[in-house]
């Protein structure tokens, strides 16, 4: 595709919980670099990251601020942060959080603003830079592993302008865990090393377990889905913010104000810089954190309430509950890794495959001290009795952990660019996929299913049934996607009509995926994803009962293929018996259904939620 559509630069843009980066690299080199300037931020000063933050006129409702331009201290300005996970409809917060709509909004005004000031920066600082080709390149959390998600996310990014004009392009191409362990490999890593990357954020923790297939052109071999949850920075900020509000509701006759809104103030002035120290040599001279109560008289004890002149007193003991808290979270995650790589790769125990050489930290709050201390702790010191392969695990931090995805989704994609290979020529399925089908009625098979006569053939059919064409923990080709053969009875003179049908998924075990799906009874052990429909290509049909001699009803036979093509996102590819390609994606209406609270309610934990704001097959 790049030797028709030749591209001249790639912008990539992590967008992140509390801030975003954007790196950028141009042809032939695509040497990465990072846009450092930002506007409200005087220009000697450098920002390897903007804040996502968005704010809004109270009175108007239109966008005043994005970044750092927004004004915390204007009662005038409604700055909204933290909302990053409120854009899945399944992700369940606090009563108080935005609407899924609303959030929606946020992020397509705020990936506008990202896009006009990369796009003027690069005109502003590089000849005929309008000339060019572009191609953004976007990451996603590993959480949101629904396709119908990330087609809603693609949306939203085109209405923000992305891929609108004819130089310019957009993909999602990479999860974030997946982009931050290529950017691992600039560790030195070695062929065929096992490792663990653990990209920790503000909003979510993702973990990837791979094995290093090349270095000198980038290969990695994911030995599991990538999973990831709800665990991150920000909820460590929301759990002081509920403990400073707590001790403050015991003096609010003495505090001035709302008590709610003081708690956040003291939070992000004086907790933020504490946090990020937190569990470091030069944190260990400090036993207390003091925080400033606004409005409280100088000089003011409150002994019952640790208040001493004026300032609020946490011990150190208080911050380490609320750390331990997420990172046994963090610790969970990976020990439950590198348990689904054991039961993926059973012949392999004993092997080279689940000796792991490093884990690898990356993002914002991957930096923390306590984390790595922490991890450390159990899988250098050996605490974890669980693998016995993680045992003396060497615990590394990427060398600049907050623009570990940003710059390893520009390595990946300058590859494929140059040399039109992919650093993940396979991926393992974090979900199993499948079509509403139907096939022949079996009494002892289908019992209470919904049955129809066809009257082409006169012969009972159980309508549908499901089968799974990709199931979840199967290594499929990215290129090449998983074919399945599809057969379909048109009857003459519909051979214009559009062909439906319904693909479905599950996040469920291969052994315990449904085999039906009642349209009269919904289950959470599967859920209809989308709708394709396409007109088939004539060369797809052939004619029967054509005969003189047939007795039955003549009709035309399409037989035919379709591609399911899962790697950040499903797409689809129609293919004729032959193998040649007959309908595109693009040429292919696909129709999502709304993501529902029920897809994604297993993958997320509910105390990690709250954040501060072919035979006898026939297929229709």
């Amino acid at each position: 595709m790049s030797g028709h559509w030749p591209v001249d630069w790639i912008i990539a843009i992590d967008f992140g919980m509390t801030c975003t980066a954007v790196a950028y690299s141009c042809a032939p080199d695509f040497e990465v670099r990072y846009i450092q300037k930002w506007p409200g931020k005087p220009q000697h000063e450098i920002h390897n990251k903007v804040d996502t933050s968005i704010s809004y006129d109270v009175r108007t409702g239109q966008l005043k601020g994005w970044g750092f331009l927004c004004d915390h201290d204007d009662d005038g300005e409604e700055v909204n942060q933290y909302w990053k996970l409120n854009l899945d409809p399944a992700y369940v917060g606090l009563p108080d959080d935005p609407a899924h709509e609303v959030a929606a909004k946020w992020y397509r005004d705020y990936m506008f603003c990202i896009r006009e000031h990369t796009l003027g920066f690069l005109r502003d600082s590089f000849p005929h830079f309008d000339r060019k080709n572009v191609e953004f390149v976007i990451s996603v959390p590993t959480t949101w592993r629904d396709p119908g998600l990330i087609a809603q996310i693609e949306q939203h990014i085109q209405a923000a302008g992305y891929g609108q004009s004819h130089n310019e392009r957009v993909t999602i191409s990479l999860t974030e865990a997946e982009a931050a362990a290529v950017y691992a490999l600039k560790s030195g890593m070695t062929i065929g090393e096992s490792f663990v990357v653990c990209d920790a954020g503000g909003g979510t923790s993702d973990v990837n377990v791979l094995r290093v297939v090349s270095t000198g052109t980038l290969a990695l071999e994911a030995l599991s889905y990538v999973e990831g949850r709800a665990v991150g920075s920000v909820l460590i900020d929301y759990k002081a913010q509920k403990l400073v509000s707590q001790r403050l509701q015991l003096i609010r006759e003495h505090v001035p104000g709302d008590i709610d809104a003081i708690a956040e103030q003291m939070v992000r002035d004086g907790f933020h810089t504490f946090k990020c120290s937190f569990g470091s040599v030069a944190y260990n001279a400090y036993t207390k954190l003091k925080l400033q109560i606004p409005g409280l008289s100088l000089g003011t004890d409150f002994p019952g309430v640790n208040v001493e002149d004026s300032r609020l007193v946490i011990s150190s003991h208080e911050v380490q509950a609320i750390f331990d808290e997420k990172v046994d979270l963090i610790c969970g995650l990976i020990d439950e890794q590198l348990k689904v790589v054991k039961d993926l790769h059973p012949s392999e125990t004993m092997a080279s495959i689940h000796r792991y050489s490093h884990l690898v930290l990356s993002g914002g709050f991957g930096s923390s001290p306590y984390l790595r201390r922490r991890l450390k702790e159990r899988y250098e010191g050996g605490q974890s009795s669980l693998h016995t392969n993680a045992s003396g695990m060497k615990v590394l931090l990427a060398d600049q952990p907050q623009l570990a995805v940003v710059h390893g989704l520009i390595m990946a994609k300058s590859q494929l660019v140059k040399l039109g290979l992919d650093v993940y020529a396979k991926k393992c399925c974090p979900i199993s996929v499948g079509i509403l089908s139907r096939e022949k009625y079996d009494q002892s098979k289908h019992q209470g299913e919904t049955v129809t006569l066809d009257p082409l053939d006169n012969q009972r059919w159980a309508e549908r049934q499901i089968r799974w064409i990709i199931s979840k923990g199967d290594v499929v080709q990215t290129e090449k996607g998983k074919p399945h053969p599809y057969r379909r009875k048109i009857p003459l003179g519909q051979e214009h009509t559009p062909w439906r049908t319904q693909i479905v998924m599950s996040t469920l075990p291969k052994d315990r995926l449904p085999k039906s799906l009642p349209a009269n009874r919904p289950s959470e052990n599967g859920k209809e994803l989308c709708e394709i429909e396409a007109v088939l290509d004539p060369k797809t049909l052939r004619r029967k009962n054509h005969k003189w001699y047939h007795l039955r009803r003549e009709y035309k036979l399409a037989e035919f293929s379709v591609i399911l093509h899962i790697s950040t996102g499903l797409r689809f590819e129609i293919v004729s018996k032959d193998g040649t390609s007959v309908k595109s994606h693009e040429e292919i209406s696909v129709a999502w259904e709304p993501v529902t609270v029920q897809s994604a309610q297993p993958e997320v934990a509910p105390t990690m939620y709250p954040v501060a704001q072919q035979n006898g097959w026939h297929w229709r």
